[in-house]
């Protein structure tokens, strides 16, 4: 069973959305292009928390900020979601950094992340050094996890310094003889380093869903 609510939300729905659900049969909910944001988040999280059924959250476009970051953690670790699509937001280095700390730390077994244009890049508040530190915790989840089928880091300017800790991270996941993955990225890197990655993320299968933005 699934359910899609689109562009129709408000921060205070979600929860009350949840709550008229057949939460005992949900197995996938899409609240792409709704204005959510950090607080609707919040109600999301108490609504959600402790659901053994939903596999699937998309949350495609919903205005959530870094601080959903801590929030979509908390999430995952009190849910069976597999499938975490947040494509499109705010997240920024911080609230990308913590989610993904939290799936390496709590061993939390998804299988999709989609990250793509959430503003991973070094113009997150001044910090140059963003990309990079987010870049060296994804690199400690990929030699880890045995769960992770895709990740979508597109459309952020990780730049290269981030790019090569992805890359060693494919490579010591290859090296461990983990099973391999689709990892995408943006080609605004160095083009060797770029090469690599879609060398070695090239797990075949259907595409990441990407959406474009809504007009």
């Amino acid at each position: 069973y699934q359910r899609r609510v689109r562009g129709c939300l408000t921060c205070c729905d979600p929860c009350t959305t949840a709550r008229t659900l057949p939460v005992g049969r949900l197995k996938k909910l899409v609240l792409d292009y709704n204005s959510i944001k950090d607080e609707g988040m919040a109600n999301l999280l108490v609504c959600l928390s402790g659901n053994t059924e939903l596999q699937h959250l998309s949350l495609n476009y919903c205005n959530l900020s870094q601080e959903s970051g801590e929030l979509l953690a908390e999430l995952l670790t009190k849910s069976a979601i597999l499938h975490l699509e947040v494509t499109g937001n705010s997240l920024q280095c911080d609230g990308a950094a913590t989610l993904i700390n939290t799936l390496t730390t709590q061993d939390i077994a998804l299988k999709t992340l989609l990250l793509a244009d959430n503003g991973i890049d070094a113009h997150d508040s001044g910090k140059d050094r963003g990309p990079y530190l987010c870049a060296k915790i994804i690199r400690r989840w990929l030699t880890c996890t045995q769960y992770l089928e895709l990740c979508d880091l597109r459309d952020n300017e990780i730049g290269d310094l981030a790019a090569r800790e992805i890359m060693d991270g494919l490579m010591d996941r290859k090296t461990a003889g983990l099973k391999s993955l689709q990892f995408l990225v943006t080609c605004r890197m160095d083009a060797t380093i770029y090469k690599t990655i879609v060398s070695l993320g090239k797990k075949s299968g259907k595409g990441s869903g990407k959406k474009k933005k809504r007009k």
